[in-house]
């Protein structure tokens, strides 16, 4: 089946509904040649641009401060990423752990 699509800043939009029947979904998109760089595919945990893990700078009993306290170890800054990026990079991680 093909449907055809609108991609904008990392969201992709159908021309008209559809509900399937299972998620998530790997799908196939043609994209020419002359509109995209098409990148090796890197691991979501191993960014290039990444910068070495520290804490959120945080003020005593902000919202962020109580955030570093529940989370301890795991309480990490993280470079900056659009919506987009961060839907891709679940979606990557939903499919290689449970598949088709």
């Amino acid at each position: 089946m093909q449907i055809e699509a609108i991609y904008n800043h990392g969201i992709l939009t159908f021309s008209q509904p559809v509900d399937f029947y299972k998620q998530p979904l790997k799908v196939m998109v043609e994209v020419p040649n002359h509109v995209a760089n098409i990148h090796p595919k890197t691991k979501w945990l191993k960014r290039i641009d990444s910068k070495p893990e520290r804490i959120p700078a945080a003020k005593e009993g902000s919202l962020q401060a109580r955030f570093n306290e529940i989370l301890g170890q795991h309480a990490k800054e993280r470079a900056g990423s659009s919506v987009g990026e961060d839907h891709q990079m679940r979606m990557e991680v939903l499919w290689e752990k449970y598949g088709q």
